[in-house]
Formats: C-alpha cells, structure tokens, sequence
C-alpha cells in the first residue's frame, strides 16, 4: 500500500554550505570580539554560530541541529582568534 499521509509539520532548512556560514560568522565573531580586546576560543565561537542556527532553523544533513563541537571540528578547523594577538619576540 502506498502511503498517502502528508505532514503538515515544517521542514528544517538546509544550508548546503553551512560550513561556509559557519566560517563567515566565526570571522565576524572574532573581529566583534577583538574590537573589545578579547579572544574567544574555538569552541565558545562555535557554540555561539550552533545557537544562532538553532534560531535560524539551520541543521545538517540529517536534518539534526548542529553542535558547537560538530561545527568546530569541521568548519572551524585552522581558525583562531588569538592569531594576531601574538607578537613577536624579535628585538631590534
């Protein structure tokens, strides 16, 4: 028999490039948070994108929410908010 029960319930969205996303709004994290002298870490930049996509009813693939970790381990990856903090220790 074929089903024919349509839901009536919405559909998460889809970023296809949510990694992208990410990463644009981990910039703009960075560059706010600079802006007042601090340098937030990998993990609190992703929990704050994952709440935002939360708000934005963005999810993966398999239609889940997306975790801070999730998205630190695979859009973050090489990103960090100290990188310009770090001087260097030559002397003239």
């Amino acid at each position: 028999s074929i089903n024919t029960k349509t839901s009536t319930a919405a559909t998460p969205k889809l970023t296809v490039d949510w990694k992208a996303a990410a990463k644009q709004r981990a910039y703009e994290i960075i560059k706010r948070q600079r802006a007042i002298d601090c340098y937030p870490s990998q993990i609190a930049i992703a929990d704050e994108i994952a709440i935002e996509f939360r708000k934005s009813e963005v999810f993966g693939v398999e239609g889940k929410p997306l975790t801070g970790s999730y998205i630190k381990r695979h859009a973050l990856f090489g990103i960090s908010s100290a990188q310009l903090k770090q001087l260097s220790t030559k002397t003239s």
